[in-house]
């Protein structure tokens, strides 16, 4: 979903939301798309990150322990003039499979309306005329560490050849699971500590 703007005859802007129905909801949705290697690509960087985030561990399955699933979200994101710039697709785990005490213990994490923070900066920045930089985390759920075991089945086109009885060990959070954004908020209070 993304906001267009539109002129009439009568000089009037008009705002609407436009929905893109020709996104995957699921992979084998990619596989008949007319934008497929598109979506392999962007599927291959997702996989790459978490890779190069020591996220997961390719494992025996436990006995006693849950396994949850795990789906493709797909987006492109426009340019200025509307057309596609970048497709992405993000991995992220069934969560709603986990058990609470079982797979996760604590979940709890601070949560504020965005608009207010924004707005309090921007009127910080103005009063005491700071330099305003902004930055932006790739992957930010992928570096919160796991203090649980969680166990996810291979992804959806993403089955490791002559392996595909084992199951991945997560290590580091994933968008999905119930306690993601509790690490991405530790995470977070560490780089204030460390004044970033």
């Amino acid at each position: 979903m993304r906001k267009v703007q539109t002129r009439t005859r009568s000089g009037k802007t008009l705002d609407f939301e436009c929905y893109n129905l020709d996104l995957p909801k699921t992979f084998n949705d990619t596989l008949k798309s007319k934008d497929k290697e598109k979506w392999d690509l962007a599927m291959k960087e997702e996989i790459e990150m978490i890779e190069k985030r020591n996220v997961w561990e390719l494992v025996d399955p436990p006995r006693d322990n849950t396994i949850i699933g795990s789906k493709w979200v797909y987006n492109i994101k426009y340019d200025e003039n509307n057309k596609p710039k970048k497709y992405k697709a993000r991995l992220v785990a069934l969560g709603f499979k986990q058990n609470a005490g079982i797979d996760y213990n604590e979940t709890f994490s601070p949560v504020v309306n965005f608009s207010i923070v924004k707005f309090l900066f921007i009127l910080l920045v103005c009063l005491l005329k700071w330099y305003h930089v902004q930055v932006d985390v790739k992957s930010a759920f992928l570096y919160g560490k796991l203090n649980e075991l969680v166990y996810l089945k291979q992804p959806p086109g993403h089955i490791v050849k002559g392996q595909e009885d084992k199951v991945y060990l997560l290590h580091k959070s994933l968008f999905g699971l119930h306690p993601s954004s509790r690490y991405w908020n530790e995470l977070n209070g560490i780089l204030h500590d460390l004044n970033f």
